[in-house]
């Protein structure tokens, strides 16, 4: 994604807070909670959601180490949603993680950061391993999305391919899955992860124009795509995806509000007990 934590702030859709919060009211009520908990967030972002949603709902527990791979979503996290039971930490999760880190965490949450993994066996085995036996997980990921088909697009035209690289990185597994949930259930079992509750939920979140889409478009575009493109194509570059968008179903209104359309893969579960 697009490292600028504001221009995220300014434009996350909305409603994606309301499916955090509902998500977690949902599964924190699931959980067995101790005050020695170490809770991990994955993704926090710009740590609105891990200190206005996540940290009301966690009963009891020691901390929340809230981790993000922008050094710049961590640092706005820290200046504006502090807290003395949160510690932020640049953490690439799909990186070298710390050695400290296995079986350490009692919970694990992540809100809108696995729909930017494409190995998701590896992220599966890597969820299993931080957990302690018997700790519970639960995550929201945008599971298909038509920008995933804007930037393949994108990537295929005659015009843009040259400027654009790895764009299949940028592509969750679900978007290719035919039967999303039950992917997801088989997967996560081979990783010895117990699937517990798991749904897939459409969701629309409105914009008041095209422009204000876009800027969400560009917020959460990930980076490494458009890397070598020179900066004075970028302008141009974001104009023809918004061409396509509706082509692949975002929707426009007579107003010229603009809906924003995508399936979230939402679940619960935990690391089973070792026998």
């Amino acid at each position: 994604m697009n490292p600028d934590a504001q221009l995220f702030e300014d434009f996350k859709p909305r409603r994606n807070y309301g499916w955090i919060e509902s998500t977690v009211t949902e599964h924190a009520e699931l959980m067995t909670w101790s005050p020695d908990d170490i809770v991990l967030d994955i993704g926090c972002g710009q740590g609105r959601a891990t200190r206005e949603l996540l940290l009301p709902k966690c009963k009891r527990f020691s901390k929340i180490l809230a981790s993000d791979s922008f050094a710049e979503m961590v640092e706005y996290g820290e200046k504006h949603y502090p807290h003395e039971q949160i510690e932020y930490k640049v953490q690439d999760f799909m990186g070298e993680l710390p050695t400290e880190w296995k079986g350490k965490f009692a919970k694990v949450f992540s809100f809108f950061a696995f729909n930017y993994v494409r190995d998701f066996k590896e992220l599966f085995t890597r969820l299993h391993d931080v957990l302690q036996p018997g700790g519970e997980y639960s995550f929201i990921s945008v599971a298909t999305d038509p920008a995933f088909k804007v930037y393949r697009e994108m990537a295929a035209s005659e015009k843009w391919s040259s400027y654009i690289k790895d764009v299949d990185k940028a592509v969750p597994p679900t978007q290719d899955w035919d039967d999303i949930c039950e992917e997801y259930k088989k997967l996560a079992e081979r990783c010895n992860l117990e699937p517990i509750r798991v749904r897939l939920q459409y969701s629309e979140n409105p914009y008041p124009d095209m422009k204000a889409y876009m800027a969400f478009f560009e917020s959460v575009l990930p980076s490494f795509i458009i890397s070598d493109m020179p900066v004075n194509k970028r302008a141009e570059f974001f104009e023809d995806c918004s061409k396509l968008v509706t082509k692949h179903g975002i929707k426009v209104m007579p107003d010229g509000q603009t809906i924003y359309v995508s399936n979230l893969l939402i679940a619960y579960g935990r690391r089973p007990e070792e026998k």
